[in-house]
């Protein structure tokens, strides 16, 4: 006989979903130094849970120095199985069984929540960089044969134990709507997750990675610092330099966001970050450190054309103030023909000399 699926909960239950939400959140961002005997005991444990013998435990500095282990032995055939790592194995399992538990709607309601909250995730950025360099890794030299038969299947290898999305969805299944389970599953994969750190868990083979040693956010929590990463490990080669979410070049993130020029929009061809580069460095300073072509002038204002710099014109308006001198600038759509059309769609529709007597 089928389970009747459960469609809604009460808003006292939902309330728990932050609760679960903001747990998660504390472990898995928490960049203070692993126990690496504690982490070595609930490891050992995860895996007597499940029916495996302990593995072998190998602890690195960083991410970075777990992919680079990983891709040698690869080439070597220790791992000679591209299995799913354990704890992606248990989370597939877990989900599985009570998402089968959950009507549809409720599941993207909840999951919707979820991702609005999900304004920073630590394993996504390992994922996203760290599936790159496997990739490009395998494609290199006598590797691009391997690539060609396991390239498909590595995608598995940087696959982590949780992430902000799905735990929190785990433990209020679980532990509010109190839904049927697998308890060991549930307790080997909490043991395999729950410090806080990047973990390949292979049947004879564990590979950890420490925390970060450093990690700053901004007010809204996106990962961000300025003149310096926003993620630092200890052995260095795994950094990221972030302005408010935006993953940045060394070369801008290493300066403070005043010390940026305005060259660097014309060269750069990630639209996000040339966007930033826009908003942060402001119309102002880029209409005078990029020359912009004057168009048309009305009093104290000037409508500048600027090309090469976005995916189309950029069409600016500069504004002197009378009294102090300061330089403003606005930018405007691409149809402005005149200083003066410019000035009355800054205005919302009011025409120049209309504006200057009501104000």
């Amino acid at each position: 006989m089928s389970q009747t699926k459960i469609k809604e909960v009460t808003p006292e239950q939902e309330q728990w979903l932050h609760h679960y939400y903001e747990k998660w959140k504390k472990i898995l961002l928490s960049n203070e130094p692993l126990d690496r005997k504690q982490v070595s005991d609930n490891i050992n444990k995860a895996y007597q849970l499940v029916g495996k013998n302990a593995p072998n435990i190998l602890f690195f500095d960083s991410p970075d120095a777990v992919f680079r282990f990983s891709i040698d032995q690869i080439r070597g055939s220790l791992f000679t199985h591209f299995e799913n790592p354990l704890s992606c194995e248990l989370r597939s399992q877990l989900q599985e069984q009570l998402d089968q538990q959950i009507g549809n709607q409720l599941e993207e309601d909840l999951m919707n929540q979820l991702l609005g909250k999900l304004v920073c995730n630590l394993r996504s950025r390992f994922e996203a960089r760290l599936r790159g360099e496997i990739n490009s890794e395998l494609r290199k030299g006598k590797a691009s044969q391997l690539y060609s038969q396991l390239g498909g299947d590595l995608y598995s290898l940087i696959k982590t134990g949780g992430c902000l999305c799905v735990l929190p969805k785990l433990d209020f299944y679980i532990s509010v709507l109190n839904l049927p389970h697998n308890p060991q599953q549930w307790e080997a994969y909490q043991l395999l997750v729950n410090h806080g750190s990047y973990i390949l868990a292979f049947d004879e083979v564990c590979l950890v990675s420490e925390r970060p040693t450093h990690l700053s956010f901004d007010s809204d929590d996106n990962f961000h610092a300025e003149a310096q990463p926003a993620i630092q490990f200890a052995d260095g080669f795994f950094r990221e330099y972030i302005f408010h979410g935006v993953t940045l070049p060394e070369k801008y993130g290493m300066l403070h966001s005043h010390q940026w020029e305005a060259k660097w929009i014309l060269e750069e061809k990630n639209a996000e970050v040339r966007r930033l580069l826009i908003e942060t460095i402001g119309y102002g300073r880029i209409c005078q450190e990029l020359q912009a072509q004057q168009l048309d002038v009305y009093e104290e204002y000037t409508l500048l054309k600027i090309d090469n710099v976005d995916v189309e014109p950029m069409y600016l308006l500069k504004m002197i103030c009378p009294s102090t001198r300061h330089i403003h600038a606005l930018r405007v759509p691409p149809n402005m023909n005149s200083a003066r059309e410019a000035i009355c769609w800054v205005n919302w529709g009011t025409h120049p000399e209309e504006f200057a007597i009501q104000t």
